[in-house]
């Protein structure tokens, strides 16, 4: 749905489509895997996380365009973005955008 939105030049849309995405996907896995001293996922497949990686990696590219480095939005999407890089073992791409979100804000 971002993406039409994205190409029916209505960004606004689109952020929030992407935005709603982004809150969705930060919450389970910080609320799963960092949230108690013992993890507690629900079973969600390695191929998910793949899946997020891509469509993040995508939602990444539109707010870095639209909204620019500095902007909130950009932020949680590179910190959500370095999460799922976590889970699916790129742990120096993890840190790579945690930085990122780091030095811009």
């Amino acid at each position: 749905m971002g993406t039409l939105f994205k190409k029916k030049e209505s960004p606004q849309s689109a952020k929030s489509f992407f935005s709603k995405i982004i809150q969705i996907w930060k919450k389970y896995i910080l609320e799963q895997y960092f949230a108690n001293d013992e993890p507690n996922p629900q079973y969600i497949d390695d191929i998910h996380f793949e899946e997020a990686y891509e469509h993040l990696k995508d939602m990444l590219v539109f707010f870095e365009i639209e909204y620019g480095p500095r902007d909130v939005a950009t932020a949680e999407c590179q910190l959500t973005f370095a999460l799922i890089m976590f889970k699916t073992g790129n742990v120096m791409g993890c840190l790579e955008y945690l930085q990122k979100c780091q030095i811009n804000f």
